[in-house]
């Protein structure tokens, strides 16, 4: 993070949402898919009273969380910030330990001396581009979670910034605070009635900079390949191996697909 004046508020922010366990949940029959969203929800509600949004409403049922700075100037349209609250199912979320390392000099990081946890720029070449300026990490045991949190730790302390000075001038901002993005279910449950705007940025993304104007949509599948088991000795001509067809079925598909790079 860059010592920017509002430097102090982001990084504080950060490291209280990072210590609420919000880990969503791949299989689920609940809504949200880990009721431990509501955990974040709730600071966050009483967070955006307390800095004096507007019409600040938590869906009690969705874990849905919408805020309003108000607009200071006559005919501006209203815009959108939107994040998410859940962290990804695949590395633990709970009890992190969040630190800041300042001025970052390039070099391995050493996470967890007892475990032997290292963040080296061999592994992570991105790395580079922050020579200089202060991580905040964890001990290498879960994920930090500044996706999303970090977003969130933002809009924020923009909002708080704009609602203490209502002298800047700006059109209405609608927030919303979602759950259950990293399992597919990022707007899913937005009530666009209520969050007031249609135009909104999600801010969630890769380094500082990055702006991506297309629309993300996506699906999941599950394929069940289901063989016939046979005694190896009268097996010939009767055992399908269910490996063999899984096989079979990626060589069928396009060898553009999936495109990752």
């Amino acid at each position: 993070m860059e010592r920017t004046i509002f430097y102090e508020q982001v990084r504080d922010r950060l490291i209280r949402y990072a210590r609420v366990d919000t880990q969503s949940a791949r299989v689920s029959d609940t809504v949200p898919t880990t009721k431990k969203q509501f955990d974040l929800a709730y600071l966050l509600r009483d967070e955006l009273t307390a800095i004096g949004a507007a019409d600040v409403w938590l869906d009690e049922e969705k874990c849905v969380l919408y805020g309003r700075v108000p607009a200071t100037a006559a005919g501006g349209m209203a815009f959108g910030l939107v994040t998410h609250m859940d962290t990804a199912p695949d590395a633990p979320g709970a009890n992190c330990r969040p630190w800041v390392l300042e001025n970052y000099d390039g070099g391995d990081i050493l996470l967890n001396g007892e475990k032997g946890i290292v963040m080296s720029p061999r592994e992570f070449p991105n790395l580079k581009n922050y020579v200089g300026q202060d991580l905040i990490l964890t001990d290498g045991t879960t994920l930090l979670g500044g996706d999303d949190k970090a977003a969130i730790a933002a809009v924020m302390t923009m909002a708080e910034h704009l609602l203490k000075h209502p002298e800047l001038p700006h059109g209405p901002i609608a927030l919303a605070f979602t759950p259950d993005e990293e399992v597919g279910g990022l707007a899913r449950d937005l009530d666009l009635d209520r969050f007031g705007a249609k135009v909104a940025y999600t801010l969630d993304g890769d380094y500082l900079g990055y702006y991506e104007d297309e629309t993300f949509n996506a699906s999941h599948a599950t394929v069940l390949f289901r063989g016939r088991s046979v005694h190896t000795g009268t097996a010939k001509g009767i055992m399908v191996n269910a490996g063999d067809l899984a096989a079979e079925f990626v060589s069928l598909l396009p060898p553009s697909w999936p495109r990752w790079t």
